[in-house]
């Protein structure tokens, strides 16, 4: 582990994280609370669940689907910072149509919020990958930052809606999170001149972008296909979690994961901004973390001791492994993934979130045993550590020989 000497960091990276922060804020806060205000008879939509249901389903579909076009669009016409500008209003004029359109045009304002959502997502770590390219050293640190605010926002937003929604209204709840978005509009907007000029390009538009289209794309697909594999088996587990030790689960809540995330989050950000440690050592201890978790969750019940306990144990060593994974990866985007596609690039990143849920909602059987799984996080993190230190040996023998 190599101590690196401070640099100093462009300010509007701050602002940036804060406008993320926000946006996070409002965005799960309306989610969290979409279905209830759909199903409310008492100043809501006055749906059924089954219609509810149907339209939770397009809505999230919609998100998913609108990063990709939220990062072609970026990469080959609009840039990065008008994208998210873009976006921030759709999200805004979605937010505030909510609680005063007619029940049947709905689905156009939570059209609008997943759309703007989509030109938001993958364009905002574009932005930070171009402020820091000639700091690529601190990346890790400031996506872990990222990572951060995104889940102090999503901490935050569903109490500050639900206290809203409980002691208002639901129109004000929603006027809330579209004044949330006016005020991230206006941070982004006040940043206009200090975002570097790529950024107001499109992508495939910018010179000396510096990066080979078969690795940078081999790499992204490899980190969609290790993303993917991590949160089928964190949904997987978590569901089987819920099946087999329900009460203790509903005691436990969300706060544990969410808490432990952000509490990782503020160590990382601070080892990883003083000491410089390989990205991919990173991600392999983050499997092995995972690993871990599940050879004691298995061990506790094959042993019937303390299991509340080992599951509370698990959920902190996987909320560790989360942040070590997820953070990293878009650090690693930023850093080798092919520049003139880096926001579609994200794009595929964050679809692998949604190809997990759907892999894990095909698996409904409970599991007797979650050594499996642990098994397989550990074979991964072992080949990842075993090439790194390959490609380590590589580049020291080609060095001598030059």
């Amino acid at each position: 582990m190599e101590v690196i000497k401070n640099a100093p960091i462009s300010k509007s990276v701050g602002w940036i994280l804060l406008a993320s922060c926000l946006e996070r804020l409002a965005y799960y806060g309306v989610r969290a609370f979409i279905v209830l205000f759909l199903m409310d008879q008492n100043g809501g939509a006055g749906w059924d669940q089954s219609k509810t249901l149907d339209f939770y389903g397009q809505f999230t579909m919609y998100v998913y689907l609108a990063t990709f076009i939220g990062g072609l669009l970026s990469d080959f016409l609009l840039g990065a910072f008008k994208s998210t500008l873009l976006g921030i209003l759709l999200m805004f004029f979605g937010y505030l149509s909510l609680g005063f359109v007619e029940s049947q045009h709905l689905l156009y304002s939570a059209g609008l919020i997943a759309l703007g959502s989509g030109f938001f997502n993958p364009n905002i770590p574009t932005i930070i990958a171009h402020q820091l390219k000639k700091m690529s050293s601190k990346l890790d640190s400031v996506f872990t930052g990222q990572y951060l605010v995104i889940n102090l926002g999503a901490f935050i937003g569903p109490m500050t809606i639900g206290i809203l929604v409980e002691n208002v209204s639901w129109s004000v709840a929603f006027i809330m999170a579209a004044a949330v978005s006016a005020l991230v509009f206006i941070i982004m907007y006040s940043q206009r001149s200090a975002v570097p000029r790529q950024s107001h390009k499109a992508n495939v538009a910018t010179q000396n972008q510096g990066s080979n289209f078969f690795s940078g794309v081999g790499l992204v697909i490899v980190i969609f296909l290790l993303s993917t594999l991590f949160w089928s088996y964190f949904e997987i587990g978590g569901g089987n979690l819920y099946q087999a030790f329900p009460q203790i689960m509903s005691g436990l809540g969300f706060s544990i994961n969410a808490k432990t995330v952000i509490a990782t989050c503020v160590v990382c950000f601070t080892l990883w901004w003083f000491f410089k440690v390989s990205s991919w050592y990173k991600v392999a201890l983050g499997f092995i973390i995972f690993s871990l978790s599940w050879h004691l969750l298995n061990y506790s019940i094959t042993k019937n001791s303390s299991v509340k306990d080992f599951i509370i144990f698990v959920m902190i060593l996987q909320a560790i492994a989360e942040v070590f994974c997820s953070a990293i990866f878009m650090s690693i985007i930023a850093k080798h993934g092919f520049k003139p596609l880096l926001s579609t690039s994200y794009a595929i990143f964050f679809f692998a979130t949604s190809l997990a849920s759907y892999f894990a909602g095909q698996y409904s059987d409970s599991y007797s045993t979650f050594a499996p799984f642990g098994w397989v996080c550990l074979i991964v993190g072992g080949v990842l550590v075993t090439l790194q230190l390959s490609y380590n040996k590589y580049v020291t023998m080609q060095s001598q020989v030059e």
